[in-house]
């Protein structure tokens, strides 16, 4: 496996204002008094395994849970923050989510408000106005981690030191708040290639000249092609799926028409039927992409091999000699 080291936050309380009797009178809210001293601590595991996700979203996430939390009690208009300062990492764009020295990979803080599943997840910043007098407020329950996928290509490797200061409170008090040590984590990659690529040139498939009289018999010569595929970024002898589909001018899976097709010395009613060694028809579109075959170990690399046939068929219409090219490109599909 290929290791992805993080330096993940040590969660622990840096203070916790109190008030008086006098002071609570005054002020929007009460807290309750079963956890006057309440603080949370994360403890990362030594690794964590990501998990294959879309980009944006999540590869692996780590909780820590608490059996009891703080809650307050308060009038109607209270303004309640989540915030946390700065990763000292690059901000993604995406609201709370942070690049790490790893690519394709940014880092997240959540929290819970309680352990059900129906209970929304807030990422800081956060903010919440209650909206009746004697609403209760719950201080997060939970904390976690995210590790967020930001591109296909996800890398291997590097440390990246994360240390921030952190609050949960109403108006201008500071009603609970938090500061990370530093501890270390190792997230292991699995999952993805780092990057996979083509063998080399363009495949240059002879199709040689053809009679007119064959193509509307269905008698033509099918010639054979194939072309690697080269991935890296994984364990060596890990045969994960790398799918193709194909761009190019068709009206339908497995069918290509000719460039220029019916000008002057070009053929018309003429295309190409395409299909993968086990005889399906080559998709046009992403969403049915087709395998690849896993062959070798290959270095540091994993090789794969895509082999198809193509011939010339009739596509409708009047039939012309003259020539007859086409062109496509294929898309991998890893992610």
């Amino acid at each position: 496996m290929r290791n992805i080291l993080f330096i993940l936050g040590l969660i622990y309380p840096m203070m916790l204002f109190l008030y008086g009797q006098s002071a609570l009178a005054a002020d929007p809210c009460s807290k309750n008094s079963t956890h006057g001293n309440w603080y949370m601590n994360i403890f990362p595991p030594s690794s964590i395994k990501i998990s294959a996700a879309p980009v944006g979203g999540v590869l692996s996430r780590y909780v820590e849970r608490d059996d009891g939390g703080v809650f307050f009690s308060c009038r109607k208009g209270v303004v309640f923050n989540f915030e946390i300062g700065g990763f000292g990492l690059e901000s993604t764009g995406r609201p709370g989510v942070y690049k790490t020295a790893v690519k394709g990979v940014g880092l997240r803080l959540g929290a819970s408000t309680n352990y059900s599943a129906a209970e929304p997840d807030i990422f800081p910043p956060w903010q919440y106005i209650t909206k009746k007098d004697g609403e209760l407020v719950y201080a997060p329950k939970a904390f976690f981690v995210d590790f967020i996928r930001l591109e296909s290509e996800v890398g291997v490797g590097a440390e990246v030191p994360i240390k921030f200061p952190g609050r949960f409170g109403y108006g201008t008090e500071l009603d609970i708040s938090y500061n990370s040590l530093v501890s270390t984590t190792k997230v292991v990659n699995g999952v993805y290639f780092t990057s996979c690529k083509g063998g080399g040139a363009a495949v240059n498939v002879q199709m040689g000249k053809e009679a007119i009289s064959n193509v509307k018999s269905g008698f033509t010569n099918e010639k054979n092609f194939n072309f690697n595929v080269s991935c890296t970024g994984v364990k060596s002898g890990s045969s994960f799926p790398v799918k193709i589909y194909f761009e190019g001018n068709s009206p339908e899976d497995g069918v290509l028409r000719l460039s220029g097709e019916g000008q002057s010395g070009n053929a018309s009613g003429i295309g190409i039927s395409l299909v993968n060694n086990q005889g399906e028809k080559l998709p046009f579109d992403r969403k049915r992409s087709i395998k690849t075959d896993w062959i070798r170990t290959e270095g540091n690399s994993e090789v794969y091999k895509f082999s198809g046939k193509a011939k010339y068929i009739l596509t409708g219409g009047a039939t012309n000699p003259g020539q007859a090219n086409a062109t496509m490109t294929y898309v991998l599909d890893y992610d």
